[in-house]
């Protein structure tokens, strides 16, 4: 019996170390409070050597960077001695260059060289890993010139879209990253767009934006790419018009043509689908107003509950649909109550009387 004792308190031992091990895996990758008092709480169920079965050099790194982000957190670090641990590592720069030969190792062995063409998942999951560490470490010279030299360059020649994920983001504005991201670009804009894929060429579009003010070549090839796609916009969107504010994109949804030019075209749905900021442009609310005169003649019934607060009281809309109002009004005089703008109903009512004496 007492054999098969010692063998159960092992598997609760084994069954608590899986569970620490798991947390602090979510802790390095989630780096927030959550993730941090989760793990503590399962290193504190360990026994008293617990602790000491994990990577020591992983916690403390994990210690610097968590601490780095949340300064008051350093107070809570679990075990005790590695606070004075860390401390000395801190001051002393030969004990920081262990940590910065760790990612090195790290970085070699898990991530490079780029053999596959890189995916979205696979440089997300990189990036994560480098914001997992310190960015003492990380920001350091020497990691910055392998990241540079051994990931970065290959990765942009490769998939220029990712620039954007570059961290630390500095390296983003070194000048060799920057020349090789923007001849990667206009590779991508000969190989691709025109096509006849939307997505490529927004894709391109979305990849030049960047580049397009201090580069004559790029600028060249950014406006012709975007006044194809805004024509391919305006068109596929005035058919459903229902779809702008969750289907339009950046740069389109602001700009002016795109919007006049869809709810010139289906004016009944402005008031719900045009994106808020730029609602009160004036010369959007001048390139629409014809539409919107021309669709309440045609259903001034429904004027007062319809029609978009940008132009219900408008006078020159007002003056516009007068002649309209008298019309349905001097037919339907039961409905002046209700559907007839405030700033019209005593002119109308005075032209409805004077026609019954008449």
């Amino acid at each position: 019996m007492k054999i098969i004792k010692i063998s159960e308190e092992k598997i609760g031992v084994q069954q608590l170390m899986a569970i620490a091990d798991s947390a602090f895996r979510k802790a390095k990758k989630d780096l927030d409070l959550k993730s941090f008092y989760s793990f503590l709480k399962a290193l504190k169920k360990l026994p008293i050597e617990g602790p000491k079965k994990i990577d020591q050099e992983m916690l403390k790194i994990y210690y610097m960077a968590i601490t780095e982000k949340f300064p008051a957190l350093y107070d809570y670090i679990y075990p005790e001695y590695l606070k004075e641990e860390l401390k000395k590592d801190l001051a002393n720069p030969k004990n920081e260059q262990k940590y910065i030969d760790r990612l090195l190792h790290d970085l070699k062995t898990y991530f490079l060289p780029v053999n596959d063409l890189p995916t979205w998942d696979s440089v997300i999951k990189f990036v994560n890993r480098l914001e997992g560490w310190p960015r003492k470490i990380v920001t350091n010279e020497q990691i910055v010139s392998f990241l540079k030299n051994n990931y970065y360059l290959k990765l942009i020649q490769l998939k220029p879209e990712f620039y954007e994920s570059i961290y630390p983001e500095f390296i983003k504005y070194d000048s060799e990253i920057i020349e090789t991201t923007k001849k990667s670009i206009v590779d991508y804009y000969a190989e691709y767009v025109n096509k006849g894929a939307k997505d490529v060429d927004k894709k391109a579009l979305e990849m030049m934006a960047e580049f397009k003010d201090d580069d004559w070549e790029i600028s060249i090839l950014y406006e012709n790419l975007y006044n194809k796609l805004k024509k391919q916009y305006i068109e596929w969107l005035s058919k459903s018009p229902q779809s702008f504010a969750s289907e339009c994109p950046e740069p389109f949804r602001q700009d002016e043509e795109v919007v006049i030019g869809v709810f010139s075209r289906n004016p009944n749905w402005f008031d719900e689908q045009c994106p808020e900021e730029i609602k009160n442009n004036e010369d959007v609310l001048s390139g629409i107003k014809p539409a919107i005169i021309e669709y309440f003649r045609k259903n001034i019934e429904y004027f007062v509950s319809d029609c978009p607060k940008e132009f219900k009281h408008r006078i020159e809309v007002l003056q516009a649909l007068k002649p309209t109002f008298i019309k349905y009004f001097s037919k339907n005089p039961e409905q002046l109550i209700g559907k007839c703008p405030e700033e019209l109903k005593s002119e109308i009512q005075n032209i409805i009387k004077q026609k019954e004496t008449k």
